[in-house]
């Protein structure tokens, strides 16, 4: 993961805390459910539920997402996070074009894990 990634991962983790939403971890991305052409990921927290899809289709990668908001903290959260994504898809674009033309994915290490990215 770049450094600014993981900045930003932190400051969330700081600031999130402040204002009485839980603190998300790894198990956030905990796999739901596992097919030969699909995983699904997600948790549900108090503030909002979500759902990471990615399908494995003929020629291309389909990557989905759902996201049921819950109270005002969700809502307050949602409103900032949204933001980002654009963010996380052109990263995601960018790593898909790399793959295509046939170079090998980055990685880098983070707390002894090796993440793809």
């Amino acid at each position: 993961m770049p450094a600014w990634v993981v900045a930003l991962l932190a400051l969330r983790q700081a600031l999130v805390g402040l204002v009485g939403i839980e603190r998300g971890d790894r198990s956030a991305f905990d796999t739901l459910r596992r097919t030969d052409d699909e995983v699904l990921l997600g948790t549900d927290a108090g503030h909002l539920d979500f759902r990471v899809s990615v399908l494995r289709e003929p020629g291309r990668v389909v990557l989905s997402t759902v996201v049921r908001i819950r109270g005002g903290w969700g809502r307050l959260y949602w409103g900032v996070v949204r933001h980002l994504h654009p963010v996380v898809r052109s990263m995601l674009a960018a790593a898909a074009r790399r793959l295509s033309q046939g170079a090998p994915a980055r990685s880098t290490t983070t707390g002894g894990t090796e993440h793809p990215g």
